[in-house]
């Protein structure tokens, strides 16, 4: 299954390896959407393929879902329609999305989602967090003019995103540093970043509201102290990320 799950009226709605959007109901499994084109399953598919990632479901009922791969889409789950509103193809601010990773929607129906990293795309997705450049963005679409644009940039493997409950800022969380960044959207502060947490236990990757107040945050990797974290200590060993680049290849994801 995919990197995100959500709940409505008895049914959970997810993505999964092999691109397709699926609607889970009991035992019943459905078929929703197939956002990329066969073959799927292997390396090298994936591009073509897709693979969904973030999804939320809008006002109107309609489910956006934002694919590593192939862009921002809204999703009609009854009839399993679906149009893309945004293309990585596109240029904005000069660059083209590699890694989109995880949205969330304001109450005007902007939509706020996250390119991991300019240059790695999400099969490489070890090689951008060890790399740990500053080259992640939040992106914001514009429903009434069709327009994207980027929002908030120099952010190293950002990939969770929640608004709060007043949608007057922002959470994203960023992985290669392990700290959840908040944007302020609306209000005297508007355009402004801060920290809101840091030097979280882990590697954070997805946010997500508590109903008892606060915020989940999923942890790819663990920090524990006293001990070892490969990407905690080669964080200022440049040369050492060279050198297993180097030895392991794409054997990296077995490496953490």
């Amino acid at each position: 299954l995919g990197y995100t799950v959500i709940f409505l009226t008895g049914k959970l709605f997810t993505g999964t390896a092999d691109g397709k959007i699926l609607e889970i109901n009991g035992d019943d499994i459905r078929v929703v959407a197939t956002l990329g084109k066969p073959p799927c399953g292997k390396f090298d598919d994936e591009p073509t393929c897709g693979r969904p990632l973030g999804m939320r479901f809008d006002k109107d009922g309609s489910l956006v879902v934002v694919d590593a791969y192939l862009g921002l889409f809204r999703v009609n789950v009854e009839t399993g329609k679906f149009v893309q509103l945004y293309s990585p193809e596109t240029l904005v601010d000069g660059e083209q999305a590699a890694f989109l990773n995880d949205l969330d929607i304001d109450s005007d129906g902007t939509v706020y989602f996250t390119d991991s990293s300019t240059n790695w795309g999400r099969r490489y997705n070890r090689y951008a967090a060890m790399e740990a450049k500053k080259n992640g963005r939040l992106l914001a679409y514009n429903p009434n003019t069709k327009q994207t644009e980027v929002i908030l940039k120099n952010m190293s493997f950002p990939n969770g995103v929640q608004l709060s409950p007043e949608k007057d800022f922002i959470l994203i969380a960023e992985l290669c540093t392990c700290k959840i960044l908040q944007y302020h959207t609306k209000g005297p502060r508007k355009g402004e970043v801060e920290i809101f947490s840091d030097n979280l236990p882990g590697a954070p990757d997805n946010i997500r509201p508590s109903s008892s107040g606060g915020y989940w945050v999923g942890l790819a990797t663990t920090r524990r102290a006293g001990k070892f974290s490969l990407l905690d200590y080669t964080s200022t060993k440049p040369w050492m990320k060279k050198l297993i680049f180097k030895v392991f290849g794409m054997k990296m994801r077995n490496v953490f």
